[in-house]
C-alpha cells in the first residue's frame, strides 16, 4: 500500500493576485490619507486657516519666547551688572541696526553673546506672519522697542510723557489676526469692536536710550483695554505698520 502525502491546500494563482492587489490598494491609499493630511496641515498654516487650537498654540510660543527674552534682560541687570542703557540687542540677522555702542566691549551686556545673556536670535516662524504684510519693514523680525510706555505699568500712569517712564518692550509686527486674538484671549484683554484693540504705534530699534516719543500703549478709546496689560496684541493704525496685528510684551518696566 502506498503512502500517500497529505495535501497541501493553496490558494487558486487568481485568487493570490486579488489578494496581492488588495494590499497593494489599501497601503496606497493609507499613503494618499497621509499625504492629504500633511497638505491640509500646510495649507492651514498658509491661507489663514489655523484651527482655534494652532493659533492658541502659536501665541502661547511667542509668549514663552518673550519671557526667554524678560529672563535675559533681568540677567544683563541683576547678574551682570549692566545699566539699563547698556543692554544691547545688536544681531546680524534684522535689517534694523541694534548697534548699542554704551554696552561694554567685554559682550557681558548682550543678548546674544556667551560673556551676556547667552541666547541665539531666532526669528519668528513665518507661519505665524501674515503674509500679505510681508513688504512692511521689520516684518519677521523681532523688535526691541523703547519709545513708549503702557498705561499703568511701571511709572506710567495716566500719562507717558517723560523719557523716564518709557518701558522696554519687545514685539513682533505683522502677526496674523487669529493669533493677535488668541494672545489677547490668553492675557484677558477684552475686544474692541469685534477685533483687536487699536493703537496708533509702532517699533524702533532700541540702541540705549528711552524716550517717551511714541506715547503710550493704551492713551486711546480704541486701546483702551490694553491699560495695565504688560503683554498683549493690538492693531496699529498709522505709520510703517499701519493696519498691521503687533505683538508685544515688556521686558522692563520703567
Amino acid at each position: 500500500m502506498k503512502n500517500s502525502a497529505s495535501p497541501v491546500f493553496s490558494l487558486p494563482k487568481r485568487v493570490s493576485e486579488r489578494g496581492n492587489a488588495l494590499v497593494i490598494i489599501l497601503v496606497s491609499i493609507g499613503l494618499l490619507v497621509g499625504l492629504t493630511v500633511m497638505l491640509t496641515r500646510m495649507s492651514s498654516k498658509t491661507s489663514g486657516n489655523l484651527s482655534t487650537e494652532q493659533a492658541r498654540l502659536v501665541a502661547q510660543n511667542m509668549m514663552r519666547t518673550a519671557q526667554t527674552y524678560e529672563s535675559a534682560t533681568q540677567r544683563l541687570i541683576n547678574v551682570n551688572r549692566c545699566s539699563e542703557n547698556e543692554i544691547n540687542f545688536d544681531n546680524p540677522y534684522t535689517t534694523q541696526n541694534y548697534n548699542n555702542t554704551d554696552a561694554p566691549a567685554d559682550g557681558r551686556c548682550d543678548y546674544f553673546n556667551v560673556n551676556g545673556a547667552g541666547l541665539v536670535y531666532t526669528a519668528p516662524d513665518p507661519d505665524f506672519l501674515d503674509i500679505d504684510e510681508s513688504a512692511k519693514p521689520q516684518y519677521g523680525e523681532w523688535v526691541l522697542n523703547a519709545k513708549q510706555c503702557i498705561l499703568e505699568v511701571g511709572t506710567g500712569e495716566s500719562s507717558c510723557t517723560a523719557d523716564s517712564e518709557a518701558d522696554l518692550i519687545i514685539m513682533i509686527p505683522h502677526i496674523r489676526l487669529d493669533v493677535c486674538n488668541q494672545v489677547n484671549l490668553l492675557n484677558g484683554i477684552d475686544q474692541y469692536l469685534g477685533g483687536p484693540p487699536r493703537e496708533d504705534q509702532s517699533g524702533s530699534g532700541f540702541v540705549g536710550a528711552y524716550t517717551s516719543s511714541n506715547g503710550a500703549i493704551g492713551d486711546l478709546a480704541s486701546s483702551a483695554n490694553l491699560v495695565g496689560k504688560t503683554t498683549g496684541c493690538f492693531q496699529d493704525i498709522n505709520g510703517l505698520w499701519d493696519q498691521s496685528y503687533v505683538f508685544y510684551h515688556t521686558l522692563l518696566a520703567r
